[in-house]
């Protein structure tokens, strides 16, 4: 019978899993369940809550990924809100690092609970001659060196536990939950409908088109302010005078002025023909601006809608990866209790499973980045079909 080997508890959970701080002073063996519910599913979205108030109250969530998805609820691109509205790209960068980083230890103390019950085993089988002396440093070494990873972790999610309170304004001794939300929009995003939505709502349209509007503006007074020009000005009023005040309006007569004068440029030295070439030049140039703006619009919309697709692949690609070498792990770990492999074998399947984790984090990660990039650049939320207001 295969040794059983001490580790994490594997709880069940449904629709989120909520990743809890770890404390410097929690064994390995007791931390939460998580890689179970993490792998479950190809796509999972951090999110972070603060857990000292109660779920059912008006405490918002950071991370709702559904398509249904409340507006008190955004994702982790989205802007962050928990008493007020923050900005989001600082908040969002400092969530994600938490929230790799708590992958990071969770998965690090598994690894030395792991590695601690295998060095036992190991000694009792040096002890009766069934291994090496070598085998057994290595065992020892191994353990050694998933102790550091796990303290250095542990630090890591330490300050970004601490920058995400600062960031969100909350205490110090707030407590703050990661919460993984197992659903992504399923959708397809066209591209020929992204850039048609990019071209319509970008603003940097709108610019490309104020300063089209503002070059030609500039023609029109370089040629009419730099010739022959005439002023007017006529004035109708009443006057009087008075040794006091309230005989001043009294017997009022009529003021009346009219001045026209003319001007006209004798030498200008060529300034008028070259005001108007300047403003000409100006004007060409905004209009190149504007189509390579326009062209550069069309780009960035069609490759965001390609990168999306791509980011969704990838994400798939990165879970079903995370879960063959999580199955691997657990296989050689049991063939190597019972003295099948060699613990070479051991230690590559345990790092092929810290690495296939590491990649699927950051594949969804990307996948999420590519999701908002999309939606920024066309402001049009895919998801549900209509423009984002």
């Amino acid at each position: 019978m295969p040794m059983p080997i001490a580790g994490p508890p594997t709880a069940a959970t449904t629709g989120f899993f909520m990743f809890g701080s770890v404390s410097n002073s929690a064994r390995a063996g007791e931390l939460p369940g998580w890689r179970g519910a993490f792998r479950k599913s190809a796509t999972s979205l951090p999110a972070v809550k603060h857990s000292a108030v109660p779920e059912s109250s008006t405490a918002r969530t950071w991370g709702s990924a559904s398509a249904a998805a409340s507006s008190a609820n955004f994702s982790a691109a989205a802007a962050v809100a928990i008493g007020a509205v923050l900005p989001p790209l600082g908040c969002v960068r400092t969530a994600w690092r938490m929230a790799a980083f708590s992958i990071t230890s969770n998965s690090a103390a598994s690894n030395v609970a792991i590695n601690d019950t295998l060095f036992t085993l190991n000694k009792g089988r040096y002890e009766v001659g069934k291994i090496g002396e070598n085998d057994l440093l290595q065992s020892e070494l191994a353990l050694l060196r998933m102790r550091t990873t796990l303290d250095g972790a542990r630090l890591e999610q330490d300050r970004a536990f601490a920058a995400l309170r600062l960031a969100l304004n909350l205490p110090p001794t707030a407590p703050l939950d990661i919460v993984v939300v197992s659903s992504v929009p399923e959708f397809e995003a066209d591209t020929a409908r992204a850039v048609a939505e990019a071209l319509r709502n970008s603003s940097r349209m709108s610019d490309a088109a104020l300063l089209e509007v503002q070059a030609r503006r500039r023609v029109t007074e370089a040629r009419l302010s730099t010739g022959m020009g005439a002023t007017v000005q006529a004035s109708y009023g009443y006057n009087a005078t008075g040794p006091e005040a309230s005989l001043a309006y009294q017997n009022l007569q009529e003021a009346r002025t009219f001045s026209l004068s003319l001007s006209m440029p004798l030498l200008q030295w060529g300034a008028r023909k070259e005001t108007v070439r300047a403003a000409l030049a100006e004007r060409d140039r905004q209009l190149s601006l504007g189509q390579s703006t326009t062209e550069q619009t069309a780009q960035d919309a069609h490759f965001a809608a390609l990168q999306l697709s791509q980011a969704r692949r990838n994400l798939a690609l990165s879970a079903k990866g995370d879960t063959v070498a999580t199955k691997r792990f657990e296989v050689a770990l049991n063939r190597y209790v019972i003295g099948r492999i060699p613990i070479d074998n051991l230690y590559v399947a345990q790092n092929e499973k810290d690495q296939a984790l590491n990649q699927f984090v950051q594949a969804l990660r990307g996948y999420w980045q590519a999701y908002y990039r999309l939606r920024r650049l066309t402001l049009f939320d895919f998801a549900v079909g209509q423009a984002i207001q």
